[in-house]
Formats: C-alpha cells, sequence, structure tokens
C-alpha cells in the first residue's frame, strides 16, 4: 500500500466493502449523514473524510479499523 495515497486506498475499501455488503451509495450516504455526491468523490479517491465521518462510515459497514490501519500500513 502507498501510504502517499490514503484517500485512494479508502476509497476503492469503502466501494468494495459497500458493494459486498449490497449497501448503495444513497444509502451509505443517509446512514453516515453525508450527501451521495461526496460519497461517490470520496469513494473515487478524489477527497479525504474527517476522523468523525471515516469512523461513521467504517460503523455503518462494520469495518475493523484496526484491520484497516494494519493492511494501509504495511
Amino acid at each position: 500500500m502507498n501510504s502517499k495515497e490514503p484517500e485512494k486506498y479508502f476509497g476503492k475499501l469503502i466501494r468494495s466493502k459497500r458493494k459486498e455488503k449490497r449497501i448503495t451509495q444513497e444509502r451509505l450516504a443517509e446512514l453516515v449523514g453525508i450527501s451521495t455526491t461526496y460519497l461517490r468523490s470520496v469513494e473515487c479517491g478524489k477527497h479525504s473524510v474527517t476522523w468523525k465521518i471515516w469512523l461513521k462510515i467504517c460503523l455503518a459497514l462494520q469495518l475493523d479499523i484496526d484491520d484497516i490501519m494494519k493492511k494501509f500500513n504495511q
């Protein structure tokens, strides 16, 4: 993982897990409290998110934050 591109890493992870769980962008955005447009830009790696939004996304998708961090730092 290239730690210089965390936005792209996290965006790909979100998209992959969201699709795996069969959650639409609209539904995830609603659960997290952000716009669908903003979620799309995050999934494309164009925007970073605040720590608060990052946690909300992880909780909504039931992601293990420790596991994400370990994989990112590999």
